[in-house]
């Protein structure tokens, strides 16, 4: 098989993970909660593209339920950083 081939075929099975993933994750998000609902946290989302993205979340929601939802929207744990403005950290560890 020639190099070309074979980095064809690495990308189709990354693409193939990657949309599994997605897929995956898409089934555990909570659902966004209703605007005006008490106990709502909105959260901006900066995307690569300088777009921004808001979407509702409980405030009881765990760290975690950020992470799967970046990864739905195309942004795997591995390539998006959480990142707190009050005291400027990133935060890259959960409780599961």
């Amino acid at each position: 098989i020639t190099k070309t081939l074979q980095k064809s075929l690495k990308q189709v099975n990354e693409t193939l993970k990657k949309v599994k993933h997605e897929k995956e994750n898409k089934n555990r998000i909570p659902e966004e909660p209703a605007e005006g609902k008490a106990n709502i946290v909105s959260i901006r989302f900066w995307l690569l593209d300088d777009s921004t993205l808001v979407r509702r979340f409980n405030g009881d929601d765990k760290i975690k339920n950020l992470f799967k939802y970046t990864a739905v929207i195309g942004y795997p744990k591995e390539e998006f950083q959480l990142i707190s403005l009050i005291d400027t950290r990133i935060i890259e560890e959960f409780e599961e």
